[in-house]
């Protein structure tokens, strides 16, 4: 793993699931959100995210869409934005890029340049996922029995 991409993946804060994410911070479920692209790729024909701004806590993360496979961390946020025009800033044309083979590279390098985000309570972050949903064209779903949820690419290490 390169040092950038260490670096990237210790910055992120990864959640057990999308649920827990809101649960960790009030502030989530008041908050109004802005999308940043429904189909960020992981390699060439890896597994799709969203990824979304909560503007009361400034927070860019990803979730997962569709159904989920083997892993761990359903929600990851890559970083903070003091407002909105931070955030456009540093994510500048990535409507060209989303859809994209590895556009999630180069979603994660440009978070690079925001604050990093805080870290989540320990019981609501990382570890076996008791309940995990996944987000398909805004439904919230949940994986049929015996599955469960899959690493974000390259952005976590295990």
């Amino acid at each position: 793993m390169t040092t950038l991409s260490r670096a990237l993946t210790e910055r992120a804060n990864e959640y057990k699931s999308l649920s827990n994410f809101y649960r960790a911070d009030g502030r989530r479920r008041s908050s109004r959100e802005r999308d940043f692209g429904l189909w960020w790729r992981v390699g060439a024909h890896g597994p799709t995210y969203r990824a979304a701004w909560v503007r009361d806590t400034g927070e860019l993360y990803v979730t997962r869409l569709g159904e989920l496979d083997h892993g761990q961390g359903e929600v990851v946020v890559l970083g903070r934005a003091r407002d909105r025009r931070q955030l456009e800033e540093a994510l500048d044309g990535w409507q060209q890029v989303c859809a994209q083979p590895d556009s999630m590279t180069w979603l994660r390098h440009r978070a690079a340049r925001l604050e990093p985000s805080e870290k989540p309570a320990r019981a609501l972050a990382r570890g076996p996922v008791t309940q995990p949903h996944g987000v398909q064209g805004g439904r919230i779903l949940r994986p049929r029995r015996g599955e469960v949820l899959s690493p974000l690419g390259g952005i976590s290490a295990r």
